[in-house]
C-alpha cells in the first residue's frame, strides 16, 4: 500500500513538472463551470497569440468546487473554479486568495415527466429534503400514481459547490452519518431535528437523471449550466423542471432576478502566483471575446 501511495504521489509531481514544462493552465474545480471553461479553451490559445495546432493550452479537471479551491491553496492547480462564494472563514485563513466572478448560474429542480406536478413552493422543497414531507400525495391530490409513493429525494454531493448553494440558498444545515456516509438535512435554527431518511447523494447530472428516470417517485436539484448541455439526450426528454414559487427558469427570469436561486461562478486563484498564464486566463474571461 505505501509503495502504491508513494508511486501515485510520484506520478502526480512528475504530472505537474509537465504541465508546467509545456506552459500548460491547469484547472480544477466545480463541475457546474466546467462547460464554460472548456468552451474557452481554444479560443483562450486565440487571445494569447499560439497556434491552435499545438496541444491545448489548458488543462481541466472538473472535481468540485473544495477540491477546486484546495488545489489552489496546495499550489497544485493554478486555478480553482468554484461555484459558490469564499465564505468569511475562507477569506480570513488565505487572504492571498482572490475570486472573479465570471458567470450567474441557477438551481433547477427536476421530476419524472411521469410525476403530474408542475411547481412546488420553497417551502414545499425545504419540507421535503427535510423530511416534513414525505409523499407525493401530500402536495398534490392529482398526483394519484404517487399518491402514497414516498418522495427520493436527490442531491449533489456536499464538496460540490451547488450542494452548497442548495442548502445557503434554502438555509438549512447538514450532517453525514460517519458510519454510513448518508446525508442529513434539517431546517436552520437549533429548534429544528436532522431528518431521519437519508438523502441520496450523486456527482454528476448524468447520474441523478439516470436515478429520476428510473424511480420516478425521486426529485433532484443540479445546475442550469450543466443541465443545458445534456438538452439533447434521450433521458433528458424523460424529466421536467419545475417551476419554484411559479417562477419558471429562463435566461430573463435570472438577469432581471425574479427567479432568485442563483449562485456565482467564481475563478480563485493565489495572488503570489507566478505564472503569467493566470492573468491572462482572468483577463481574458472577463473581456468582451471571452464573454
Amino acid at each position: 500500500m505505501i509503495n502504491q501511495l508513494a508511486t501515485f504521489i510520484v506520478l502526480v509531481f512528475f504530472s505537474l513538472i509537465s504541465f508546467a514544462e509545456n506552459g500548460h493552465l491547469f484547472i480544477v474545480g466545480s463541475t457546474s463551470a466546467s462547460p464554460l471553461i472548456e468552451a474557452s479553451e481554444t479560443a483562450f490559445s486565440r487571445y494569447i497569440g499560439e497556434d491552435d495546432a499545438v496541444n491545448s493550452s489548458v488543462v481541466i479537471r472538473p472535481i468540485g468546487s473544495q477540491k477546486g479551491l484546495k488545489s489552489v491553496i496546495d499550489q497544485i492547480a493554478d486555478v480553482g473554479i468554484i461555484s459558490r462564494y469564499l465564505n468569511r472563514t475562507e477569506l480570513d485563513k488565505w487572504p492571498y486568495l482572490k475570486q472573479v466572478t465570471i458567470a450567474q448560474d441557477a438551481l433547477v429542480f427536476l421530476v419524472s415527466k411521469q410525476n403530474k406536478i408542475t411547481s412546488l413552493t420553497a417551502e414545499q422543497i425545504k419540507d421535503i429534503y427535510t423530511g416534513s414531507v414525505t409523499r407525493w400525495g401530500d402536495i398534490s391530490q392529482q398526483n394519484n400514481q404517487f399518491f402514497t409513493q414516498p418522495i427520493q429525494p436527490l442531491s449533489k454531493g456536499s464538496a460540490h459547490g451547488t450542494f452548497y448553494a442548495f442548502h445557503s440558498l434554502f438555509e438549512l444545515d447538514y450532517m453525514i452519518d460517519p458510519e454510513d456516509q448518508g446525508l442529513y438535512l434539517k431546517r436552520r435554527g437549533e429548534s429544528y431535528l436532522f431528518s431521519r431518511r437519508p438523502t441520496q447523494t450523486y456527482s454528476r447530472f448524468n447520474q441523478a437523471m439516470g436515478i429520476v428516470n428510473r424511480e420516478p417517485e425521486s426529485t433532484a436539484y443540479e445546475s442550469n449550466a450543466v443541465m443545458q448541455q445534456y438538452k439533447d439526450h434521450l433521458g433528458f426528454k424523460k424529466i421536467k423542471v419545475l417551476d419554484i414559487d411559479n417562477i419558471a427558469i429562463s435566461e430573463k427570469s435570472i438577469r432581471n432576478q425574479t427567479y432568485p436561486w442563483v449562485r456565482p461562478l467564481n475563478l480563485i486563484i493565489n495572488t503570489h502566483t507566478k505564472n503569467e498564464k493566470v492573468t491572462q486566463f482572468v483577463k481574458f474571461m472577463l473581456s468582451e471575446e471571452g464573454k
